[in-house]
């Protein structure tokens, strides 16, 4: 969890109160730090006063925590425009509408996993036959063994030893939208490691579809300001984050493992 410094807060190793502040962000502001945990985040209430003039941004609630803390605390939460986007990106999925995404690879078309209807629109806007399958992703490994009735130990390896962003092609596919899924039954699905998408992905709590954010035959986004502007009109969200970036970036690698073991490279 990523917290915000607190060096420059008066009094910041003061930690007698009964009262104190925690200062993290969404989805953490439910979370208090007990008093006995050595970190400079815990300040006693009666700095409360000053948080706006340090961190402005910053929103303020009450909240209940545990007897043996104190009963109650100062909540500091940080609602920033990286927050909002991921909640905005998941309402819009659950809703079974269509969004547009920067990913762990280029910017890409996404949607519940295993929503049919909304996998359905994600081929009609790009213009693509279903028989092509797409590629989901998933925020970790124990999510991507949801969707697949056996993983073989060598998905683990690959996954874990890899240096750059690998969508693996499994059999045995289950949980999913039957048109996300090739002819024989596999699906193609990466957990991501990028902060966003990986985010996205653990807040949306399924699989999310991961099509480059282009027309069928034409090159793939690899930042917002390659993406056409037809496309941008298609979907029903356009995430805001890292719209500014301006990097080279290259679709996964993808390997197909099959039950037994055996490797197949299908794109290096």
């Amino acid at each position: 969890m990523t917290t915000a410094a607190t060096t420059s807060w008066p009094h910041a190793a003061h930690k007698t109160s009964r009262k104190f502040l925690y200062l993290g962000f969404f989805p953490y502001f439910c979370s208090i730090l007990s008093e006995t945990r050595k970190t400079d985040n815990i300040l006693p209430q009666e700095y409360s006063k000053d948080i706006r003039r340090y961190i402005p941004s910053f929103e303020v609630a009450w909240g209940g925590v545990p007897s043996e803390w104190g009963g109650e605390a100062f909540i500091l939460t940080n609602m920033s425009n990286y927050d909002k986007d991921v909640n905005a990106a998941v309402e819009v999925m659950r809703r079974g509408g269509v969004i547009l995404y920067p990913t762990d690879t280029v910017w890409g078309i996404g949607c519940d996993a295993t929503n049919a209807d909304a996998v359905a629109r994600v081929y009609e806007i790009k213009r693509r036959v279903d028989s092509k399958a797409l590629i989901c992703l998933v925020d970790s490994e124990a999510r991507l063994q949801r969707y697949v009735r056996n993983v073989p130990n060598v998905a683990w390896d690959v996954i874990e030893l890899a240096t750059k962003p690998v969508t693996v092609i499994l059999d045995g596919a289950v949980n999913l939208a039957p048109n996300l899924l090739a002819d024989d039954g596999s699906v193609a699905i990466r957990v991501t490691r990028e902060p966003f998408s990986q985010q996205l992905c653990y807040r949306f709590q399924k699989a999310i579809v991961s099509t480059s954010a282009n027309f069928s035959g034409q090159p793939p986004a690899s930042n917002y300001c390659d993406i056409s502007p037809e496309l941008l009109e298609a979907v029903d969200y356009v995430c805001t984050s890292r719209r500014q970036e301006k990097k080279p970036h290259t679709p996964s690698s993808i390997v197909r493992l099959r039950p037994d073991g055996q490797v197949e490279v299908i794109r290096k």
